[in-house]
């Protein structure tokens, strides 16, 4: 990751984890890159609200990061 991959994943990570009502997140065709949501979903464990998580269209997605989201994280 570069140093503005790191902040912005920081600072994602830190909304989430402290945000008690975030139930959706809507990251969807943001060009997001397989490095940065591999690091992403680590931050989205922390969550105790978030239901949704959408991450279609973004070309680091791929079928081990799905199965990620729906195996280790509490949002689908």
């Amino acid at each position: 990751l570069d140093e503005y991959e790191e902040e912005t994943l920081e600072n994602l990570g830190k909304f989430i984890k402290y945000n008690k009502q975030l139930q959706e997140l809507n990251l969807s065709h943001c060009q997001i890159k397989f490095n940065l949501l591999r690091e992403l979903l680590s931050c989205l464990r922390r969550s105790k609200s978030l239901l949704v998580l959408n991450v279609n269209g973004n070309p680091g997605i791929t079928d081990e990061l799905r199965s990620i989201i729906n195996d280790k994280i509490h949002c689908k």
